[in-house]
């Protein structure tokens, strides 16, 4: 007789909760959580407001139901490379399809704004709920755009996925933010300009796709070394002037640290190797090879 389908997954969860906490620090791990937590959260949302537009025979309604869906899946798609593997290599291909989905969804978002400019809806919000409403959308952007900064830097591409993700749903927020202020802020109201500001926050969101696959490009690109190459020029002229690198390729070990091959272009003393290296690996969050022997 098969196991109760509801323990499996409370097993399934809580094996990759310990898995997550055994792999990350405390800022990470709390960070996947909370993305996990959210979505399911966020699930539960869209399949109630594609519940509802099909009762009230509202298209809209659902397609707003599958942007929210969508992110829903754009979210999952890099918790899944993070429970999956830990090899960095593999998890850029999970960084991808949450980019992908996040062009996508967001696409439908401005064809859905574009109708809403033609086609304007009133809805009317009591001034607390607005004020409330526009002072969690401006702390959501503040944090997640701070989040998308701090962790472009991450040996985990799949978190940075996570808090782009984030401050693109965030954005979007901004449009029932103005929707709301303004129900309350303005006289004679205009419910078109939540068109055209729904349509300019989905091609922002469109943008923060773009960039995170432009991003993987970039980065999974073994020979293109122009960013480690101008962060060891800085590196060097601050630190250790009379000493030139030149990189020359890139990749990662199991643990997800970034290595770069280089090459001498001065001859340098073993104990001056060393301090180079600790530098680099402090300053520029990557570790040095050097190729020449």
């Amino acid at each position: 007789m098969g196991r109760n389908p509801f323990k499996k997954g409370v097993d399934f969860l809580k094996a990759s909760s310990n898995e997550i906490q055994a792999s990350y620090n405390t800022a990470a791990s709390r960070t996947l959580h909370l993305a996990g937590l959210s979505g399911a959260g966020n699930l539960l949302l869209g399949f109630f407001k594609i519940a509802s537009g099909v009762l009230a025979l509202s298209i809209f309604t659902c397609v707003n139901g599958c942007y929210t869906l969508g992110m829903v899946l754009a979210r999952y798609c890099a918790l899944a490379g993070v429970i999956r593997t830990k090899d960095i290599s593999k998890q850029y291909r999970y960084y991808r399809w949450s980019g992908i989905v996040l062009i996508v969804t967001s696409c439908l978002y401005i064809a859905y704004s574009i109708r809403m400019y033609f086609h304007p809806t009133y809805t009317a919000y009591h001034p607390y709920l607005a004020m409330g409403i526009a002072t969690v959308t401006f702390v959501e952007i503040g944090f997640n755009l701070r989040g998308v900064l701090v962790f472009r830097q991450n040996r985990s591409p799949l978190l940075h996925a996570l808090k782009t993700i984030n401050l693109a749903t965030s954005l979007i927020s901004l449009v029932l933010t103005q929707a709301a202020i303004l129900s309350f802020a303005d006289e004679i109201q205009n419910p078109a300009s939540n068109g055209i500001l729904g349509a300019l926050m989905g091609a922002c969101a469109v943008l923060l796709g773009v960039y995170m696959l432009l991003r993987m490009r970039r980065i999974t690109n073994t020979a293109d070394c122009r960013r480690e190459q101008k962060a060891l020029n800085r590196m060097m002229k601050k630190h250790f002037p009379n000493y030139a690198l030149t990189a020359v390729e890139k990749g990662f070990t199991e643990q997800g640290a970034e290595v770069v091959s280089v090459h001498l272009l001065t001859s340098i003393a073993p104990e001056m190797w060393k301090q180079v290296c600790e530098e680099a690996e402090h300053r520029c969050r990557f570790q040095l090879k050097n190729i020449d022997g």
